[in-house]
């Protein structure tokens, strides 16, 4: 039996796998190549420095 709850709760795996899609970045609004669904900002927009700051985008 597990120690504690944390240890008998684990997150869900997906049964799919992430397939690489092409996606317009939510920056610049480019098409890249996105390895799986939750990437939304190209690697050229990630190297920016309002990206580093935490500034690309509008809350």
């Amino acid at each position: 039996m597990a120690r504690n709850r944390s240890e008998s709760v684990k997150k869900p795996e997906s049964d799919r796998q992430h397939e690489t899609k092409k996606r317009k970045c939510l920056m610049c609004a480019q098409s890249f190549s996105s390895a799986w669904p939750g990437e939304r900002i190209c690697p050229s927009c990630k190297q920016t420095q309002a990206w580093s700051d935490g500034h690309g985008m509008a809350a």
